[in-house]
């Protein structure tokens, strides 16, 4: 078959199709030039024959709707980096009002500091924008605003091809469009993939794990790194079937996600202060009665389970609190807590101790802690004794073990813990 030579019919046929055509020309220093044929002119609503080309392009692009100039301007980049580019615009016509307008483009030459530019638009008059502009290529274009490169693969024949690459994943400069999409995956990964997401990656775009997991499953997306500049970035690979029904034709989408996963990180970094905060004790910085309360709530949860390990509770008391708080003022019982506090915790180093109320601490012996209970309570109470002969705190307590045969929760234990520290703190008063 030989070659198309006859432009007339060519342009016969384009002008039936409502294909008009464009040229532009870019001098530098100079505004843009641009010539339309009739077809085209008939398209875009132009009556005045007298207007010259660089007012022509001026009229014509004041005319780019708002919510279509990035588009446009996207469309004007691609083709000045010599990329053919397609690109669907709202635009206003003289007499129809908006219309969508489609445009092909690519830089023909460039010759004595002059670019010329060469295209087709088509447009279909009575197609007007409806339902505030919404078009499936609008919708198109919005979901894949956020992705660096977006390509359509067979993963049947393994043939792809790029259609966007923008932002930090085009200076990688992969290719464009291949025969064998898993292979070229594979080979790219360890060339610009961050070192400890590799082999993730790698098992991910394996052919014989990818193929059978897309037909499973239908969308997979995986999180990982990449090297950009030096430093990882992290980004976000989705595929997706193309179109419903089609079991072969696929879109990848590499999406970075950096500020996403640095706003993750912040705001899990925020839930973990206030939950901290929310769980700690402002007077003297140990945990506070909620996060009791919610040690006493995954201690039951394991009792229920029956993976519960063997445990004590223990109950403290500062002894004469009210009364310092009468005499000498709320300020120094404070004081009063804060060393009752440090007293505990230099005692029972392993487990967590907590404040439940003003004056009352428990701590729930676990490990080491629970296995030494007998020798670190006698050292608790020597403590007390030398703190009573000097004039310092002064701080009952007693503990009570988890009972696996009786105990159904930790407040039964709890509850024996309780009056022993009673029975200490009559002891105390009387000495």
């Amino acid at each position: 078959m030989q070659d198309f030579k006859d432009k007339e019919f060519i342009s016969s046929l384009l002008q039936e199709a409502k294909f008009g055509l464009w040229k532009m020309e870019v001098e530098k220093n100079k505004g843009p030039k641009i010539y339309f044929d009739k077809t085209a002119l008939d398209i875009l609503g132009f009556k005045n024959k007298k207007a010259t080309p660089d007012e022509v392009y001026a009229d014509w692009l004041n005319r780019v709707a708002d919510d279509s100039r990035d588009t446009t301007k996207h469309a004007i980049k691609k083709m000045q980096e010599g990329l053919y580019s397609e690109a669907q615009i709202y635009w206003q016509h003289p007499i129809l009002g908006e219309i969508n307008l489609w445009f092909v483009g690519i830089k023909e030459y460039e010759k004595q500091g002059v670019k010329v530019y060469k295209g087709m638009v088509r447009g279909d008059p009575d197609t007007k924008t409806v339902s505030n502009g919404f078009t499936f290529f609008g919708i198109a274009q919005a979901l894949c605003r956020d992705f660096e490169s977006v390509y359509y693969v067979n993963i049947k024949t393994g043939k792809y091809k790029e259609y966007i690459s923008q932002g930090k994943f085009k200076e990688f400069r992969l290719q464009n469009k291949g025969s064998d999409f898993f292979k070229e995956s594979i080979e790219n990964i360890p060339k610009i993939v961050y070192v400890a997401d590799r082999k993730r990656l790698l098992d991910f775009m394996s052919e014989d794990n990818l193929r059978p997991a897309l037909k499973a499953l239908k969308t997979l997306s995986i999180r990982y790194r990449l090297e950009v500049n030096g430093n990882p970035q992290f980004y976000r690979l989705t595929a997706t079937p193309s179109i419903a029904g089609d079991e072969n034709h696929y879109v990848f989408g590499v999406q970075n996600i950096e500020e996403n996963v640095k706003i993750e990180k912040e705001y899990s970094e925020r839930i973990r202060l206030a939950t901290e905060m929310a769980n700690t004790d402002a007077l003297t910085g140990i945990k506070n009665r909620l996060a009791y309360e919610g040690a006493e709530e995954h201690l039951n949860e394991e009792i229920q389970a029956g993976t519960i390990s063997p445990f004590s509770v223990a109950v403290f008391d500062v002894n004469n609190l009210k009364k310092t708080n009468d005499k000498y003022g709320h300020e120094t019982g404070d004081t009063l807590i804060c060393d009752a506090a440090r007293l505990i915790c230099t005692t029972f180093t392993h487990s967590p101790v907590y404040r439940i109320g003003g004056d009352e601490f428990a701590v729930i012996l676990l490990g080491a802690d629970y296995f030494d209970r007998e020798k670190i309570f006698s050292k608790f109470k020597k403590a007390v004794t030398r703190n009573r002969k000097d004039g310092n705190v002064v701080v009952a307590g007693g503990y009570a073990d988890f009972i696996f045969a009786s105990d159904k929760c930790v407040a039964d234990a709890f509850s024996r813990a309780d009056e022993k520290m009673y029975e200490n703190k009559k002891k105390l008063k009387k000495k």
